[in-house]
């Protein structure tokens, strides 16, 4: 008999034990595929939960609640406005063009280094010593100098020539006669090379003064890449 009870009691306790492991199952499951609510304020500003979710609710921004639990599962902010767009818009489009322009600067920077380091390559290759760019100033300044000084001799033949072409057309004009063709397109050609001459002048001027200031230049980066940027053994200056 009592071995008979016995089995009887664990026979009773295994099927206690199923009966609540089968009813934590279903409630897991019911759990699992329960529904979903929304939570929003009415158009009156009242908080409501329904099944459904309003076309405006969804503008004004809702949560989504699981509906055994309640607990919230999603936060939906409210839709942007058009003034909000066009704001987030005109952000995103400056943002873009700070980030284009910073990486033109950078772009800028990197190519005025590289054009850095080929000039210093480039005096160090051609000089090496401030006497020798010296030396290459000055041929170049007295290139400059005879140059402007031909210019300005042929600017004085041109001057006078035309003084001469001036005198005889007056002359002719005195006397009565007719100006010849001839000595018109003489008139005509010198005051177009005396024209000629003075824009050379000007070009080789600023030529001049260009070449002095790039070899001023020159001479502070050459002392600099030789070291001798503070010494005092050659006092010449880069100056016409």
């Amino acid at each position: 008999m009592k071995t008979l009870y016995r089995i009887g009691a664990m026979k009773i306790s295994q099927l206690i034990i199923h009966t609540c492991l089968g009813i934590l199952l279903i409630s897991a499951s019911l759990s699992a595929y329960a529904g979903q609510v929304y939570r929003f304020k009415d158009n009156h500003g009242v908080t409501t939960m329904s099944k459904t979710l309003p076309p405006y609710a969804a503008q004004k921004g809702y949560e989504v609640l699981d509906e055994v639990s309640l607990r919230v599962i999603e936060q939906v902010a409210p839709a942007l406005t058009k003034a909000e767009i066009a704001e987030y818009n005109r952000q995103q489009a400056a943002q873009k063009e700070q980030q284009r322009q910073a990486e033109i600067k950078a772009q800028k920077d990197q190519e005025r280094h590289r054009q850095a380091v080929l000039y210093d390559n480039d005096l160090r290759a051609s000089y090496s010593s401030e006497d020798d760019l010296l030396k290459k100033r000055q041929t170049e300044l007295l290139y400059f100098q005879n140059q402007i000084e031909k210019t300005q001799t042929y600017l004085k033949r041109n001057n006078d020539k035309l003084r001469d072409y001036q005198q005889q057309a007056a002359d002719i004009e005195l006397s009565g006669r007719t100006v010849s063709g001839n000595l018109k397109k003489s008139l005509i050609a010198t005051k177009q090379e005396i024209n000629n001459n003075q824009i050379e002048l000007e070009r080789l001027a600023i030529e001049n003064a260009a070449t002095i200031k790039r070899y001023e230049q020159a001479l502070i980066r050459l002392k600099q890449l030789l070291g001798t940027e503070t010494s005092e053994s050659h006092p010449t200056q880069l100056t016409n």
